[in-house]
């Protein structure tokens, strides 16, 4: 395989990747911004942002900041977590 043939493979398997957290498909279900869900939850907003984004993994997080969004978005703690 050739250096374009694997940046096409590449960039085929990122399209297709979830493009949805957990996190931020309860967000949106509950019609919360990550503004509102950090001031409900009491977990930064940059935080939030970070685990949406996937550049924190939401499932390395401190049990704390689950069980907080998890109450503040009323699911679940294991809804959040990515698989």
């Amino acid at each position: 395989m050739d250096i374009s043939q694997f940046c096409d493979k590449m960039t085929e398997l990122y399209k297709s990747r979830k493009s949805e957290t957990n996190l931020k498909k309860y967000r949106l279900a509950a019609g919360l911004s990550q503004s509102e869900l950090a001031e409900v939850s009491g977990v930064p907003v940059r935080t939030i942002q970070q685990y949406e984004q996937r550049v924190k993994n939401i499932n390395a997080a401190k049990a704390e900041s689950v069980i907080a969004l998890s109450k503040a978005l009323e699911c679940p703690i294991e809804m959040l977590m990515e698989v």
